[in-house]
């Protein structure tokens, strides 16, 4: 019972705990990150690097010259003048000149972009500058190079003489040196804020996923922080005072005052004391009224059973069968007939022959169905029940908090059973009726015998979700 939400809690409880501890031992872990970077760098192996610098070596060709077809413009110019000066002047003045072009054509080529492309040589720029492969030859990276570069970027892995390496080792030896003197003068801990804010947030999504409603999740979250924030816990039963901070919290969300309805039927004055039985299809209604008519009996009331679901098949016959069962009178109708009408009978035969409560069951309906609702305000209105309990499966999750409400705009419900609940593995549906409806849990359905019927302790439920049974 309560599996889901017994897991989830328990995990809670030892993930903080272990927290706790490990500050209160001096761990690393518990004040932040240091260990990480020390494992991520051991690892990794220290000749992986080598050989992937050595294959990029070999596989990436150094860049290579591109041609340019055409020269640049502004070198060109000059040479139109050249013709000329060779046919006027003897052929001696043609190298004082010729040399001087050609400089500063290489300049203007390879200085503003060492990277550019060079233009096409001919053998007067071979000889005239002979810096241009000067240039292009540190472009090509020798592979042996790399080689001898990649020892220099893989040291680090496994020297532990660099600079981060040593930080992090100041910071260990101080952390641990700290947190030692700390607990061995310290018999406390003092839970703080940032300790438990990730742990609250995985544990309302946990309560979500265990049917416990929004709002309910958000209140528990609020009150655990509050019940463990700030609160010092010696070193000795940590886990235990955790746990009890999250009892607390649940307590403060399910703890009401559960009317007693046995003291109330036999309170009423004037007889019978009508109870009306509603909800949704196929909650146990009829098995429901079957187990109150043993209650009702085991506090010496007498009982008259009403069938009013006069719309499923074979409602009438499973209550006739519970009521020779239990010794019980049974008044029920026609399929088909006018639910209304059959209370208003069971009513009457209740007065006329003295007896104590009448049952009434009806037919189940969804809270969409306005036209079936509308009947059920019908029967409210004709025989005025003196209380009225919405019966819903402990397994539905948070659509019975939903219906809960609507039952409660269309005719009032005055308090809640659970059936069901021997199965409910989750658990989140009895934490967060009262908490999300304002109506009581009166009873929980644990199996189908008439006598399978307890009444709803929030202790117990709360020893069941925190995995220590109690008796309730």
């Amino acid at each position: 019972m309560f599996g889901i939400l017994k897991n989830k809690l328990k995990s809670f409880v030892d993930k903080l705990t272990g927290r706790e501890e490990a500050k209160l031992e001096g761990k690393p872990e518990a004040e932040g990150k240091l260990e990480e970077p020390k494992e991520a760098l051991k690892a990794e192996p220290i000749e992986e690097p080598k050989q992937e610098l050595m294959k990029e070596a070999e596989e990436v060709p150094a860049p290579e010259p591109k041609k340019v077809e055409k020269p640049l413009p502004k070198p060109v110019e000059p040479r139109k003048a050249e013709p000329k000066q060779v046919a006027s002047k003897p052929v001696a003045q043609i190298p004082k000149h010729v040399p001087k072009a050609e400089t500063k054509k290489s300049e203007t080529v390879v200085l503003p972009k060492p990277r550019a492309p060079e233009p096409e040589q001919t053998r007067e720029n071979v000889s005239a500058a002979p810096t241009a492969p000067a240039r292009l030859a540190p472009a090509r990276p020798a592979p042996a190079a790399l080689a001898r570069s990649a020892p220099a970027q893989a040291a680090p892995l496994g020297k532990p003489g660099l600079a981060e390496p040593k930080k992090e080792s100041k910071l260990d030896v101080r952390l641990s040196i700290e947190s030692k003197m700390r607990s061995l003068f310290s018999s406390n801990i003092t839970i703080k804020e940032k300790d438990v804010d990730d742990l609250l947030e995985q544990l309302e999504l946990d309560m979500l996923e265990a049917d416990v409603a929004y709002e309910v999740a958000q209140a528990l979250k609020d009150e655990i922080k509050r019940q463990l924030v700030g609160r010092k816990i010696g070193k000795d039963g940590m886990k235990e005072a955790i746990g009890k901070s999250i009892e607390a919290a649940l307590l403060s969300v399910m703890e009401s005052e559960k009317p007693d309805v046995p003291r109330l039927a036999r309170g009423k004055g004037e007889k019978p004391f009508i109870i009306l039985f509603l909800g949704p299809n196929g909650a146990g209604k009829t098995t429901t009224i079957a187990k109150f008519v043993n209650l009702m009996r085991e506090k010496g009331m007498t009982s008259v059973i009403a069938l009013a679901d006069t719309f499923r098949a074979a409602s009438q016959e499973q209550g006739m069968q519970w009521a020779d069962r239990l010794g019980v009178k049974a008044i029920g109708g026609a399929y088909g007939s006018d639910a209304a009408a059959v209370a208003f009978n069971a009513r009457e035969h209740a007065r006329s022959k003295g007896i104590d409560v009448v049952l009434i069951d009806s037919a189940g309906r969804q809270e969409t169905s306005k036209n079936l609702m509308q009947e059920l305000a019908k029967i409210v209105r004709v025989v005025k029940p003196d209380f009225k309990i919405y019966v819903g499966e402990a397994i539905a999750g948070n659509a019975v908090v939903e219906q809960v409400r609507e039952f409660d705009k269309y005719v009032g419900v005055d308090a809640v059973v659970l059936t069901k609940a021997d199965v409910d593995a989750k658990g989140g549906t009895a934490i967060s009726i009262y908490k999300a409806t304002g109506k009581p849990i009166l009873y929980l359905g644990i199996g189908q015998r008439e006598s399978d019927l307890r009444e709803f302790d929030a202790n117990w439920v709360v020893g069941n979700v925190m995995g220590e049974p109690r008796a309730g």
